[in-house]
């Protein structure tokens, strides 16, 4: 009987011995396995990374763009205001002396009728405008 009990207590050591190597076996298996993965990941992780830093440059290279371009446009538009600030006051002083010179032609405009003026034509008194 004690040659039985320890026939099983080796062949119990056997198989933890074996049951051990096979253990360690999936660990490392499971290791390699969890490093390849960390790996992949860490790779596209970084070319993620590298992406969105490029966007980001470009995004701030547009954006200085857009400032500048709107900086432009600003100085463009208060300069026109100026200029239509003068027109509108040109524009007004015209009208004035356009109001002025009509009047002034209607006033040159009046005829008298029925005056001789050499001939002998007779016509009646009246004004025309």
């Amino acid at each position: 009987m004690m040659a039985e009990i320890k026939k099983v207590k080796e062949e119990i050591a056997k198989g933890g011995r074996e049951s051990k190597a096979e253990m360690e076996k999936w660990a490392r298996s499971l290791e390699e396995s969890t490093r390849a993965q960390f790996e992949s990941l860490y790779g596209e992780v970084r070319l993620v990374g590298e992406k969105a830093s490029n966007l980001a440059t470009k995004m701030d290279e547009r954006e200085r763009e857009v400032d500048e371009t709107l900086n432009g446009q600003s100085d463009a538009i208060a300069g026109l205001e100026g200029r239509l600030k003068e027109m509108e006051k040109e524009m007004l002083r015209l009208k004035g002396r356009s109001e002025d010179l009509e009047a002034r032609s209607r006033r040159n405009n009046i005829r008298v009728v029925g005056v001789k003026r050499g001939g002998s034509r007779q016509k009646s008194v009246g004004f025309c405008g």
